[in-house]
């Protein structure tokens, strides 16, 4: 028969786990913790293509609260300059201020139908790779592709 546990039991053992795992550990000092690089590997771009750049997003999108909520955040509608520029200037500026080491950009696909054709009416937001490219080379001291 097995052992039947209370919860007293349990939630004593359940709270000593972590000090007991603490307690066998290597301590990491904050120097060591500074010294290792720091990745975040899940850093979209995105635009709305205002600049050439191949990126589209859909009206569902652009006309939402959600938006204008983020244009106005970030600051991106800016005399002399497209959302999509801004954009890369805003993400430039949060990435050397995050301390963070790199950051790995991504894109977005388009959705397709069974042809294989693109669906630009089932597609929320794309972000071609050759923009990717040309935007990661631009900060490559930060930015990975």
């Amino acid at each position: 028969m097995g052992h039947v546990q209370d919860r007293r039991s349990f939630l004593a053992s359940s709270l000593a786990s972590p000090w007991l795992a603490s307690a066998f550990m290597k301590t990491t000092s904050s120097e060591e913790i500074q010294q290792r690089p720091t990745i975040d590997i899940h850093v979209h771009l995105f635009g709305v293509g205002d600049a050439g750049t191949g990126c589209r997003m859909s009206e569902t999108i652009t006309d939402g609260r959600a938006f204008r909520f983020l244009t106005e955040m970030l600051q991106l509608r800016v005399p002399g300059k497209t959302i999509d520029e801004r954009y890369e200037e805003v993400l430039m500026e949060q990435l050397k201020n995050s301390g963070l080491t790199r950051a790995a950009i991504l894109g977005q696909d388009a959705v397709y139908d069974r042809n294989g054709k693109v669906d630009w009416d089932r597609t929320s937001f794309y972000v071609p790779n050759d923009y990717i490219f040309t935007v990661v080379a631009r900060h490559s001291e930060i930015m990975i592709d």
